[in-house]
């Protein structure tokens, strides 16, 4: 329905997790909630059940290997990168958009009218919502298999429910509300939290070492974690990056446009990306800049995951002053 009512207003769709450098992508989130005779057990006098606890609990236990089954393609990859409103780390918060689980806050009422307070024009009301608290997975995409990933996040949720060590689990991962964890500030906060795989061969990897957690109970065979693993590493995506000598024209390795054919003055389009891993001395650095000789068309600037610079002259010198950006003592 999507794709044809784009299709009439001459725009084409897509639901791929990543199109734009420095945006957000294209998530699937999923809202869990547990209930038992029919009655939520997500909420208990204004507080999240141990029910609930246990359940995030197994998300985090098993956080590595879900990619395998929710985000199955390279380019969700590109997704799950700091500071695009996506997670990378295995955590968990109340309303915070760098966590891997959240917790919405607002079907908790605590004597705390949230609709009331962003509108004061509004009644103030003490009903109690909190029957409809879910807590929200964010790291698949639409390149999911639905039915894999509705299954996988139930066996990873029992996971939990049944690990005595869930509540600590839960506790260890728990990060407050409007913190941060790619600030400077908060980097023994980052260091302290695993990390979700990078590429889907190393989400194949994962799934292999937490193959019991899907397996144990009959939920899949070993026949279907078989068979994503191999999946996953087929793609071979472990690094997508080739080494480079500059200066160093991509462009010349593009085939020609096939819209443009062989017309004299044909062009070649797309888009690429450069990286440059250093390291820095403690002390501290006044001034910092990035100089580049010439950048064909617009070229963003990133340091660290934070946009520094964009520039759309073609192949004029520029430079981008990046010392706000930089890690001292530490990796960039």
């Amino acid at each position: 329905i999507m794709r044809q009512l784009a299709y009439e207003y001459g725009v084409t769709l897509t639901f791929a997790p990543k199109i734009t450098v420095g945006k957000a992508g294209s998530g699937m989130h999923v809202h869990c909630k547990f209930t038992k005779d029919g009655k939520s057990v997500m909420i208990e006098n204004g507080e999240l059940t141990d029910v609930c606890k246990k359940a995030i609990a197994g998300y985090m236990m098993a956080g590595t290997s879900l990619p395998a089954f929710g985000n199955p393609n390279p380019l969700a990859f590109l997704r799950l990168v700091p500071h695009q409103e996506a997670p990378t780390s295995l955590c968990w918060s109340f309303s915070n958009r760098s966590a891997l689980v959240r917790v919405p806050l607002g079907w908790i009422n605590n004597g705390k009218d949230m609709l009331a307070n962003c509108n004061p024009l509004e009644t103030p009301s003490t009903k109690d919502f909190s029957d409809k608290q879910t807590f929200e997975w964010r790291a698949s995409d639409a390149s999911a298999d639905i039915y894999l990933l509705m299954a996988a996040l139930c066996a990873a949720a029992r996971h939990g429910l049944e690990s005595p060590e869930a509540l600590k689990i839960a506790e260890k991962t728990y990060v407050g509300l409007g913190v941060n964890i790619h600030d400077d500030k908060n980097k023994a906060v980052q260091d302290a939290l695993e990390q979700l795989p990078d590429s889907c061969y190393r989400a194949a990897e994962e799934l292999e070492k937490d193959r019991e957690i899907y397996t144990s109970k009959g939920v899949f065979s070993d026949n279907i974690v078989d068979y994503m693993i191999k999946y996953l590493k087929g793609f071979n995506d472990r690094s997508l990056w080739r080494g480079v000598t500059l200066p160093h024209d991509w462009l010349t390795e593009l085939p020609i446009d096939g819209i443009f054919d062989a017309t004299p003055g044909c062009k070649r389009r797309g888009v690429a990306w450069y990286r440059k891993f250093f390291s820095l001395p403690d002390e501290e650095i006044e001034c910092a800049e990035l100089i580049f000789d010439g950048v064909l068309g617009e070229c963003q600037v990133f340091v660290n995951g934070v946009l520094a610079k964009r520039n759309f002259s073609g192949y004029n010198r520029f430079s981008a002053e990046i010392g706000d950006y930089l890690l001292q003592g530490a990796d960039n």
